[in-house]
């Protein structure tokens, strides 16, 4: 399926059907997420660092791409966030207490939260980085393994799987860490 090789719609659908009918093994390249949409059990993406192998339909693959991509680029956010809130805090900290105890106190509570709130994001960061280098040690065990010994490529598989559930939920801890961290800092902020 080249870029250049327009099929029809028609055309399209009979040989996804005529493909998915067959019983072997088949590389597909394709640049139709249509077309690999329900057809694909292992992607393979190919990399400035080389090749990669995903367990999973297109779709998963591609939903995975961009939870990483967002995950990236949230953590980058976190970081400048977090960096310019230290500098704050540090300005913060050097002024002496506020003549009212009742301030005081509100402001030290307000600071613990916010502390709080920055561990909760940093350690869902470290978890998910973790489970990352997890995946990716799966992806390459599932490489070298043996293609006809069904029963080793099921348990990886299923392995595999476990540990994608555990990301999406890392990361859906993380933002909501992220969110309340960023509500914190607001509220902080318009005091």
């Amino acid at each position: 399926d080249e870029p250049t090789n327009h099929l029809d719609l028609k055309s399209k659908a009979v040989l996804k059907e005529a493909l998915q009918s067959f019983d072997g093994s088949l590389v597909v390249v394709s640049h139709d997420r249509d077309f690999l949409s329900d057809m694909t059990q292992l992607v393979y993406e190919v990399t400035p660092t080389g090749l990669k192998q995903y367990i999973g339909d297109i779709k998963q693959f591609l939903h995975e791409k961009h939870a990483a991509s967002i995950s990236a680029y949230e953590a980058n956010k976190t970081v400048k966030v977090s960096s310019k809130k230290a500098s704050q805090d540090a300005q913060a900290s050097k002024a002496s207490p506020s003549s009212g105890g009742d301030d005081y106190k509100a402001r030290k509570a307000r600071d613990k939260a916010l502390r709080k709130a920055k561990n909760a994001v940093e350690r869902h960061e470290k978890k998910v980085a973790e489970l990352e280098a997890k995946l990716e040690e799966s992806n390459a065990a599932i490489a070298a393994v043996d293609p006809g010994d069904r029963s080793k490529v099921t348990e990886m598989a299923y392995a595999f799987e476990a540990l994608q559930t555990e990301m999406q939920e890392t990361i859906n801890l993380w933002e909501k860490a992220v969110e309340e961290h960023d509500r914190l800092q607001t509220e902080a902020a318009s005091m």
